[in-house]
């Protein structure tokens, strides 16, 4: 299993959130809200999930969980936690 620095997930996440969307940006800078910005709905959302899960190789997101994403930040937010909870990132400089 990859261990995955912030810069590298963000960038895959990132990636990923653009390329399914079913309404990809112009700018790709900025929080992006998914629903309001992008044209995410139920299915792409759950589409968006899967992908991530298998790219990161990350355990299904819950419920409650999933209700607190709304924008590309939190998306990066929740993955960069879930790498750190099942030891799948890299220490930074500061950390080591």
């Amino acid at each position: 299993m990859r261990d995955w620095t912030d810069e590298d997930a963000i960038s895959v996440i990132r990636d990923i959130i653009i390329d399914l969307a079913p309404e990809p940006p112009i700018n790709r800078h900025g929080d992006l809200d998914l629903v309001d910005d992008l044209g995410y709905f139920s299915l792409a959302l759950l589409e968006m999930a899967f992908t991530l899960e298998d790219e990161f190789q990350l355990p299904p997101i819950d419920q409650e969980s999933a209700a607190g994403i709304r924008t590309v930040g939190d998306v990066e937010r929740y993955i960069l936690v879930q790498l750190r909870v099942h030891g799948r990132a890299e220490a930074s400089s500061a950390e080591a």
